[in-house]
């Protein structure tokens, strides 16, 4: 039987949970994407293809500061499920870009420090265990800086723009080394409490232009991508 196969579940995250991609505002002069949830979540293709009862508690914009609020609000919920799924850090290791963007020469901190994002989880982890219900860490999703770094930028002038390339160093890898260090810290609070992680962050990183799965601002998995993490979650 799989691990997931006629099972409750409860799921916690941010807008890679939730379902989030983008789309063309056709309304729009400038043609710009917007952001809209798909039917095609990859939490939605497991309940149907595995049989499971799968509550999405995922939220737009969501840091595990706010995640843990949202385990606490849904204790009862966790109660009656067998597995919560729980997927944060994008978010953590963002930065506030329109301050940088302003101030290419200050220090800034990504949203949330490492220090506190291993504590919130643990928290959250511990809270989880005690209503009786099994936490599975999901590993993330990778960016793609060059995506990454125009959408970030959309709406500043050139001036900003320069700013913020400067911060960086001169070039955007720094965009993708953030996002894999919390990705990584994922695995060691993993190991502290002895429960699984299971890896999407490789099912993308195999392709060859693993940007294909990625939607345009190059952080959001498009529909493709959201097929990809529900294989794995399917094969566990």
């Amino acid at each position: 039987m799989k691990l997931f196969e006629n099972r409750t579940i409860v799921s916690f995250g941010d807008s890679v949970m939730k379902g989030i991609v983008t789309e063309k505002d056709m309304d729009s002069q400038e043609v710009q994407s917007r952001y809209v949830i798909t039917e095609y979540a990859f939490t939605s293709l497991c309940a149907k293809r595995l049989g499971a009862k799968i509550s999405n508690y995922g939220r737009f914009g969501n840091t595990v500061r706010r995640g843990l609020r949202d385990v606490q609000r849904y204790y009862s919920q966790m109660k009656a499920a067998q597995y919560a799924l729980l997927e944060f850090g994008g978010n953590d290791s963002n930065h506030d870009w329109k301050a940088i963007s302003e101030n290419p020469e200050g220090e800034f901190k990504p949203e949330t420090t490492l220090e506190t994002f291993r504590s919130c989880y643990s928290e959250m982890i511990d809270l989880v265990k005690s209503s009786g219900c099994s936490p599975v860490i999901l590993s993330l999703p990778p960016v793609e800086p060059d995506r990454f770094f125009k959408n970030l930028c959309r709406g500043f002038c050139r001036r900003q723009v320069q700013n913020v390339l400067r911060w960086l160093g001169g070039n955007v890898n720094p965009i993708s080394n953030w996002h894999e260090m919390y990705n990584l810290e994922l695995y060691r609070i993993a190991s502290e409490h002895n429960i699984p992680v299971i890896d999407i962050t490789s099912c993308f990183l195999s392709r060859r232009d693993y940007a294909e799965y990625l939607c345009d601002d190059g952080m959001h998995p498009n529909e493709r991508g959201h097929r990809l993490i529900a294989d794995v979650l399917i094969s566990c």
